[in-house]
């Protein structure tokens, strides 16, 4: 992710959530055995992490990110106000961006699986970063890209609750099935940078996930 983001990853999350249960489920004593399948990996070069990453209370920090496409409090800052505004209307339909956070209306959006549609994650275990979720490939509708995540980038956290492993996702996606708010934090070359988003209008019955 951006409160779309948000909902994006979490999609995400249930999505590799799905990758777990799978296997456990029908057969123990592989998943026992192995890592869960990541059939949502694909193939794509990206960077390691840093060595030597942060504890849980190292600080945050906004990344600069570079690319024109990304929406950051620090990309909109250097911007006069007309082009600022023009910027934040040309947001898709049913996404704002808003006091440093996302916000996304999901009455407005495409569904989660066509929104998210290409994202590729790699499990713990399934990519060169110890814990968290490695971005492989960003959604082809450039919901991430909006919101600076890249190719590369590994989510480590959700709302405070840290993502060591696929079970942490498990719990992750259970918390949060229902909830309106999110953050997902991210680790990049040692860096962490955080993705608030806040969900809208969900229709009734609506919950996070696949």
């Amino acid at each position: 992710m951006n409160v779309w983001v948000k909902e994006l990853g979490c999609i995400a999350l249930a999505a590799v959530a799905c990758a777990v249960i799978v296997p456990r489920v029908l057969m123990p004593p592989l998943a026992e055995a192995q890592r869960p399948p990541a059939h949502l990996r694909r193939a794509v070069a990206v960077p390691s992490p840093a060595p030597d990453a942060p504890t849980t209370d190292a600080p945050v920090t906004e990344l600069a990110h570079d690319d024109s496409d990304a929406i950051t409090p620090a990309s909109l800052a250097h911007l006069p106000p007309r082009a600022r505004r023009d910027r934040l209307r040309a947001l898709p339909a049913g996404l704002r961006f808003e006091d440093g956070r996302w916000i996304a209306d999901l009455r407005q959006l495409p569904p989660p699986r066509e929104a998210l549609a290409g994202l590729s994650i790699a499990p713990p275990g399934e990519g060169p970063q110890p814990e968290g979720f490695l971005v492989t490939q960003c959604d082809r509708a450039g919901f991430l890209r909006l919101a600076g995540v890249r190719p590369g980038d590994v989510l480590i956290g959700v709302s405070g609750m840290p993502l060591r492993n696929p079970d942490d996702a498990l719990d992750a996606v259970a918390r949060l099935h229902h909830a309106d708010r999110a953050t997902f934090e991210f680790l990049r070359n040692g860096a962490r940078y955080r993705v608030p988003v806040e969900l809208v209008n969900r229709p009734a019955g609506m919950a996070l996930g696949l």
